[in-house]
């Protein structure tokens, strides 16, 4: 599992802030499986 927070700012100047984790299922070594969740937050 990994965790991340994504800043940004949109082109009339909004920030954005994205918060999120990455689950990964693992076969034989290697990735087999990516399942994001995220969440939008506003300042």
């Amino acid at each position: 599992m990994t965790e991340w927070i994504f800043t940004g700012t949109t082109a009339d100047g909004k920030k954005v802030e994205v918060t999120g984790c990455d689950v990964f299922t693992f076969r034989n070594g290697k990735i087999a499986v990516e399942e994001s969740y995220f969440e939008n937050r506003t300042s």
